[in-house]
């Protein structure tokens, strides 16, 4: 029996009074980065956790919230860089079962044995994976076969620190040969998935507001008086509906494709694949709708994967009272809106839409919130086939996505740093930034032995040489 197997028996020998009991640990501690509370007792324990275990734990202050840094040196010819978020979102959804911060222990629908609670897929899981696995070496009294950085940040504001504590620390980081964000992907009955890739993300407002160009400048008019004044919610509408094609698949903002780069040939026959293992039924199911935009699997598969979206996350103006009725020509109007670019250049597409607006629309401007870049990798990348092969050690057979539209400013790892970059971990958890985010507990088994194995097997990988 090979030294890896014997460290797996001891995870599944300890995953209750261990590595289950640190998951509840971190998800019964808030971290909420919208208000920051627990933000900085997370912190502590992490760094406080990484001392423990033999690392060096520091607190790096940033841009918006910390970075928690940490280091373990092995000695190890290869190094492996950890990105993972230790915040999470908001609890206030009146659908809660169980406290949002209790981590319960609970038979859920009919995923068996799970824990409900806020962070059990985003993203307190996937803190819990990593410092599991280098526990699991520790305590069999074994050499960690790879080098860990861990780089833990906030990111459900937009990553405002990770930027800058990069940049400031590049040749510590450039240490790193490959870089892992071990985000739980699984489906129920142990389906694992594999993503290639990541989208970015622009975040903004198109903010309509009365003017010269008409509307109510000073207050509200009554809205017997809407014959004559402009309504700046009319024209944001219409400035919406002009950015979507009638089937809402395309952007019609001119160049707003310019610089995306087409599916591979080896992209394509991964969509076709896929197109083949999905059920299309069941997706429909996990994602709560009736039907999709797109009428054939294939094409949604390719618009998900490689088209980049612009999408309207919220729209305010005026007032909607239940029960009544107010009747105004409002003064503004604001729509939230959010892109998930594929490869492209995010600062450019800001220009087109602002080019857009002033050209076409010339009283709605657009005020950017947040920005960052994602990249995707090819699957025949040495990390990757690495990646893969723990899956099918583990007994599985991963769908394998050319892309995630789970935005991740990955861009920084495969450019900036230069390295390759992984994503995933078989557990299934669901719910994030909903009521009763839960995961489920037999799969966190399956991802705690996966990470311990990935460490193992990218310490022992012969190509490239390390």
């Amino acid at each position: 029996m090979r030294m890896v197997d014997n460290i797996v028996e001891a995870v599944v020998a300890d995953f209750e009074a261990k590595h289950l009991e640190r998951l509840i640990k971190y998800m019964r501690q808030p971290s909420i980065s919208a208000t920051g509370e627990g933000i900085e007792e997370m912190t502590r324990i992490l760094r406080d956790d990484i001392d423990e275990l033999g690392g060096e734990g520091e607190i790096v202050e940033g841009d918006e919230y910390p970075i928690v840094y940490g280091k373990f040196d092995a000695g190890a010819p290869r190094t492996l860089l950890v990105h993972t978020m230790y915040d999470v979102a908001l609890t206030g959804e009146p659908e809660w079962v169980v406290e949002p911060f209790s981590a319960a222990r609970m038979h859920w629908k009919d995923f068996g044995e799970c824990i409900l609670g806020r962070g059990a897929e985003d993203t307190k899981s996937q803190v819990a994976l990593i410092y599991n696995a280098i526990a699991a070496y520790r305590d069999a009294g074994v050499p960690l076969p790879v080098n860990v950085i861990l780089v833990q940040e906030a990111s459900e504001l937009g990553s405002g620190s990770i930027g800058g504590f990069v940049r400031d620390h590049l040749d510590e980081l450039k240490q790193a040969d490959v870089a892992w964000w071990p985000f739980v992907t699984g489906l129920p009955n142990r389906k694992a998935v594999v993503h290639l890739g990541a989208k970015g993300l622009v975040t903004g407002k198109m903010r309509c507001t009365a003017g010269d160009w008409g509307g109510p400048t000073e207050s509200e008019v009554h809205s017997s008086n809407s014959n004559l004044v402009a309504n700046p919610v009319m024209y944001l509408v219409k400035a919406l509906k002009s950015i979507r094609s009638d089937d809402d698949r395309d952007v019609l903002i001119p160049d707003f494709y310019s610089d995306a780069t087409p599916p591979s040939d080896e992209d394509l026959a991964l969509l076709e694949d896929l197109a083949k293992r999905i059920d299309q039924q069941g997706l429909l199911s996990s994602l709560g709708v009736e039907r999709l935009k797109q009428e054939e699997l294939l094409d949604a598969l390719n618009d998900y994967s490689f088209k980049s979206e612009f999408n309207i996350s919220g729209l305010k103006g005026g007032e909607v009272i239940e029960g009544g009725h107010k009747a105004i020509v409002p003064r503004e109007a604001v729509a939230s809106i959010d892109l998930r670019p594929i490869g492209q250049d995010v600062d450019r597409l800001i220009g087109c839409i602002e080019s857009y607006l002033a050209s076409e629309f010339p009283a709605v401007r657009w005020e950017t919130v947040n920005k960052y870049e994602g990249d995707r990798m090819p699957f025949s990348n040495w990390a990757v086939q690495e990646f893969v092969g723990v899956y099918r050690d583990m007994g599985m057979d991963p769908e394998i996505w050319p892309t995630s539209a789970a935005a991740i400013a990955n861009k920084l790892w495969t450019r900036t740093v230069g390295v390759p970059w992984l994503m995933g971990a078989p557990a299934h958890a669901a719910g994030k930034h909903a009521a009763n985010e839960y995961i489920i507990v037999d799969s966190f088994r399956d991802a705690c032995e996966f990470a311990v194995r990935l460490l193992d097997r990218l310490g022992s990988a012969t190509s490239p040489a390390a």
